[in-house]
């Protein structure tokens, strides 16, 4: 099976190099395709954490702003500039992978604010509103041999 894979990689490579203008085509219609799916998992995704963090709204941004460039790849004019429509199909690709580092940082602070608000609670503590914490606090752990691991070791 991975032969066959490869051998059909290895004709889709070559057809790319014989017919450059219809491949670059065809990666912008399936580039379209996956902004769409990304789009909507991010919208999905943000609006599931509204309860949980208050940037919620930046996934939710970011799902639009993928729906648009989306729309946008897959609707642009095929008799336009080849030149132009890499440089901007680049831009928008480079903006949104800038939006998706955004996000991911903020849902890195929104998690280390939930460990530090869950930090100082006793273990069947609950905060405010009686709601129980959703992350537990980060402890740190030593590196130690399993037991069995120990018993079974030659001794010097």
């Amino acid at each position: 099976m991975h032969y066959g894979i490869a051998f059909l990689f290895l004709l889709a490579g070559l057809w790319a190099f014989i017919r450059p203008i219809n491949s670059f085509f065809a990666l912008a219609s399936v580039l379209g395709l996956i902004l769409v799916f990304a789009g909507a998992f991010e919208i999905t995704r943000g609006v599931a954490s509204r309860g949980e963090t208050p940037y919620w709204w930046t996934g939710l941004l970011s799902g639009v702003l993928l729906l648009l460039l989306a729309a946008w790849v897959s609707v642009s004019d095929p008799q336009a500039s080849i030149a132009r429509r890499t440089v901007l199909i680049l831009f928008w690709v480079g903006f949104m992978a800038l939006l998706r580092g955004v996000t991911q940082i903020m849902l890195g602070f929104s998690l280390r604010h939930l460990g530090t608000e869950t930090a100082g609670r006793e273990p069947g503590e609950t905060g405010a509103g009686d709601v129980p914490p959703t992350v537990p606090a980060q402890e740190r752990r030593g590196v130690s041999q399993p037991e069995s691991a120990q018993q079974t070791a030659p001794r010097p």
